[in-house]
């Protein structure tokens, strides 16, 4: 093998030299070169040539082993076998030789009373492994036994038709095989004869198992071991399957010697599917077909146990050797592989190179194209990416106009209300300040209570202008803590003429802590609830309901500010639920809307992580819901509050 590869490679290193070298004494001898097409088909043959020679060597050699190991077991299990057999052979013959048995059989008497023989052998069963002892007469009745106790008890049952029974009798110590007739347990039945006066009185048989011989032999490898009787039938294996089944098909004189012993009861006796492999002459190679198109191969040795008609087998895997086999196969057919790889990689060698330097050449000047069009391709991606920012920065801008804008619209609905608000307090000012004139002018100088009526006023005005000056102010984006109840309450106090007005009751109702934290913009927010207010309001204007009225419900659900607001108005079109939040969609007569509150409510939410959503619930009913945040020494935020005047 080393020889072969050593002149393989040094073929190829000549033929090599002939194709890459340009010396003239190598250039003259090439023409007496062996040509590449018949260099490589030569060299792939003499490969797949010693491959098979290396298959067929790896699979006799591995059948050699494993013949050699399967006959040392075999000898090994045969051993084992006559050693079970004589030790179980010996208690037959001590209890035929037994006082308590002589007696029972010598007196007449006893025989009626048998309760102790039955007893002793039953002691004598228990320290063993026999599955039962038992004693019958001359005519083969069982006159006593170990299992007088149980419902399968031998007593009186005949079986001289046994011929354990009949051997013993004959005066020769039988060993017997078959499946019981009483208790339908296959065992191993040895027999002896019982002698009184130099004749036999009766006959003494021991039962056993065959199971703790056929564990021993599973425990020593994973071969299949398996006993066959003279009529060649598996009374004994390791396979249970096998039990049995007979290795060749029975001819019809053997089914009647069966059936007269009742050796294997009713029991079916089948053939194993065996087929013996024609194209191995030298080993006794044979294949079991259990099932349709799958057979397990074995190779089959067998021994004849000494004095006896039964057989020895062992069935060992033949799938070692098939695997070597294949083994060397494919490793042989990846060498030839590798070798005609190899040579065709040196014949190829000078082409590709030459084919290389050109494809290197039409790469250079490809490579030149592509990276000019990449160039230009990354300056228009360049600027489409600055237009596109500047489109989402115009676009950011013009969303901050749409919500400022927005919110002076709402200030513009509420300008007359508000103007009222303002006009009673500047009235009730003017009053006090003439009556405060007399007074001082009449020197009563008790006028105190004017001022403070006229501070209070002051302080009113301030306040609401105050909230419109916060509300109308450009939010800034900034996020902070915020009070969510004190949100509520500034956007009630913004559209509380708008309520006094179309007199709808505002109540809002608190459940549980007080204070909702969240983070956020504090008059984006207030924007949110004014807007969701103020189109509360404006449905209910239209309502026929003379008690009009708006719940509000602050709460605190998982870790989440939960605000729900409630009108008994009409309420939502079912078809217009889904769509309520979209942009520039409005249910309001042409000239009254353009449909942006709600589109706007829906922006602000989103950027504060939060929720919203509409249903109808015996009116209109709208859920804000907003993450709660625990400030961590951050003193919080009381929605917008603006400066003193």
């Amino acid at each position: 093998m080393l020889f072969f590869l050593n002149s393989l490679f040094d073929v190829l290193s000549v033929i090599d030299s002939g194709l890459t070298l340009n010396d003239p004494v190598v250039s003259a001898g090439r023409a007496r070169l062996i040509s590449y097409p018949v260099a490589i088909t030569f060299l792939v043959v003499c490969c797949l040539l010693l491959t098979a020679g290396v298959s067929h060597y790896s699979y006799y050699s591995t059948l050699a082993q494993l013949e050699q190991e399967s006959h040392f077991k075999l000898n090994l299990y045969k051993k084992v076998v006559l050693s079970e057999l004589k030790r179980h052979a010996y208690l037959p013959l001590m209890l035929s030789k037994d006082d308590q048995v002589l007696e029972f059989l010598y007196d007449s008497e006893l025989k009626m009373e048998g309760q102790a023989l039955n007893a002793h052998l039953e002691s004598l069963s228990e320290g063993t492994d026999a599955l039962n002892i038992y004693l019958m007469n001359t005519e083969g009745t069982t006159i006593a036994t170990s299992n007088w106790k149980e419902k399968t008890s031998y007593l009186g049952v005949n079986y001289r038709y046994r011929p354990y029974f009949l051997n013993a009798l004959a005066g020769q110590p039988s060993i017997f095989f078959a499946i019981g007739v009483t208790t339908k347990i296959p065992g191993l039945f040895l027999s002896h004869p019982v002698y009184l006066n130099d004749e036999v009185a009766g006959v003494v048989v021991l039962k056993v198992s065959m199971r703790p011989l056929e564990k021993l032999w599973a425990e020593q490898g994973a071969e299949k071991v398996f006993l066959t009787d003279a009529n060649d039938i598996i009374f004994s294996s390791t396979e249970a399957s096998w039990r049995f089944n007979a290795l060749f098909k029975l001819t019809s004189e053997q089914r009647e010697s069966l059936r007269a012993d009742r050796k294997y009861l009713d029991y079916p006796i089948k053939s194993l599917p065996i087929l013996r492999d024609p194209e191995v002459q030298d080993y006794r190679l044979i294949r079991i077909v259990e099932r349709p198109r799958l057979g397990k191969h074995y190779l089959w040795l067998t021994q004849a146990l000494p004095n006896s008609p039964w057989k020895l087998h062992i069935m060992a895997s033949a799938l070692g050797a098939r695997e070597a086999a294949i083994n060397a196969f494919f490793l042989g057919l990846l060498l030839s592989s590798l070798v005609g790889l190899l040579a065709y990689m040196l014949m190829k060698r000078k082409r590709v190179a030459d084919r290389l330097r050109e494809a290197h050449d039409l790469l250079e000047q490809r490579v030149e194209a592509c990276t000019k069009e990449l160039s230009e391709s990354n300056l228009q991606l360049t600027h489409e990416i600055e237009q596109r920012q500047k489109a989402h920065e115009a676009l950011r801008r013009a969303q901050d106009d749409l919500i400022q804008s927005s919110k002076l619209a709402a200030l513009g609905q509420m300008s007359a209300g508000i103007t009222h608000e303002l006009n009673q307090p500047l009235s009730a000012i003017q009053t006090f300040a003439r009556n405060g004139e007399k007074l001082v002018a009449r020197e009563r100088y008790a006028a105190g209570e004017n001022f403070s009526r006229i501070f209070a006023l002051t302080s009113r005005m301030g306040e609401i202008i105050n909230h419109l000056k916060t509300f109308a102010r450009k939010s800034q984006k900034r996020r902070e803590a915020v009070d969510l109840r004190l949100s509520v309450e500034n956007a009630l106090l913004l559209v509380d003429h708008m309520s006094q007005r179309d007199q709808v009751e505002i109540g809002l109702v608190i459940e549980g802590d007080p204070q909702l934290i969240v983070a956020g913009d504090p008059v984006r927010l207030e924007q949110v609830f004014v807007n969701l207010l103020s189109n509360g309001i404006q449905a209910l204007h239209s309502s026929d309901n003379p008690d009009k009225r708006i719940v509000i419900r602050l709460r605190a659900v998982q870790g989440h500010a939960e605000v729900i607001i409630h009108d008994n108005g009409p309420g939502f079109d079912d078809q217009v639920l889904e769509s309520i939040f979209d942009p520039f969609f409005t249910t309001k007569e042409v000239g009254e809307g353009m449909g942006l509150g709600l589109s706007i409510v829906y922006g602000i939410l989103m950027e504060h992580n939060g929720e919203i959503d509409a249903r109808n619930n015996q009116g209109a009913e709208i859920r804000v819901c907003l993450p709660l945040f625990q400030p961590r020494n951050q003193k919080v935020h009381p929605a917008t509050e603006g400066n003193d005047l």
